[in-house]
This record gives structure tokens, sequence and C-alpha cells, in this order.
């Protein structure tokens, strides 16, 4: 999957942050669906050498996301036969570097790794299904390589 976000960080003091971030995701799940998703999330940033000109960075935090499925064909495990939704609560954790042009903008990569769980998970239409053992999860995790500008307030 693709996608498109935007952060925005808080320098609470030389040695942490607060980012808030959203971000738009597109393409096909893991399950072969078409998928849409919004995530936002709140992390807090921790530079253990930020007096450094180019700054890594440890990040964690929670996130909430929305995601819509389609299939071309009906399924017996989405709610509405070809589609269905899901609401996500997790954690995140992630390590990234963080070049600065001035006080008030950067340019960042980092990698986050992720765990989440459905909140209106459904024992009846579960997000995962494996048509061969018949095992269900509502559970999720992956990882996210990011990058782009941070515009810092």
């Amino acid at each position: 999957m693709l996608g498109a976000g935007f952060s925005g960080r808080r320098r609470m003091a030389h040695w942490w942050a607060l980012d808030l971030g959203l971000d738009f995701l597109r393409g096909i799940d893991a399950n072969g669906y078409h998928r849409d998703e919004v995530a936002t999330g709140a992390s807090v940033v921790l530079y253990p050498r930020y007096r450094d000109f180019n700054q890594i960075y440890l990040l964690g935090g929670l996130d909430f996301s929305h995601a819509r499925v389609f299939s071309e064909q009906a399924r017996p495990h989405l709610a509405n036969g070809t589609s269905d939704s899901y609401d996500y609560l997790g954690l995140h954790a992630g390590l990234g570097v963080e070049i600065l042009f001035n006080e008030g903008l950067g340019l960042m990569l980092d990698a986050v790794a992720f765990g989440r769980t459905r909140l209106e998970a459904s024992d009846q239409y579960p997000e995962f299904f494996d048509e061969t053992d018949h095992s269900a999860s509502n559970t999720s995790g992956g990882c996210l390589v990011r990058s782009g500008l941070v515009l810092w307030w």
C-alpha cells in the first residue's frame, strides 16, 4: 500500500517532542482486497543526540485508524458481502533520522512497527480469515517506512 501524510512536531524540550500525524493509505491489503485507510497518531519523539545537526530519534505512541475494504466478489466474512469497514486502536514504535534545514523545517526518514486491534471486533466477520484451516483474527501488525518534511511549531 502507498500513502501520504502530514505531521507536526512540537519540541517540548531539547531532547523530546510531541508529534501529531494524519496519514492516508490506499492499495491492496494482505487479503487481496482494495483498501482505503485513514490513520491518526500521537507520538513521543526522543532525541538522544539532540545537539547533532542530523538527529537520530526514537518514537512511540498511540494510533487510531479507520479502513474500508472492497472485494470484486462476494465474500462470506465481509459484513456487506463485497465490502466492510474496520476501526482500530493500536501502539507503534520506531527509529528514524531527521536532517534539520532550520528551526522550523526538517527532512525525516523512519521505520515504524505497529500492532493494533479492531474496536468493533466481530467473530462473524473477522478481518483475517484463512479458508484452509478456518483460523480467524481481529488483530494485525506491520511496519511502515516513511519519509517526508516535518514542520515544527
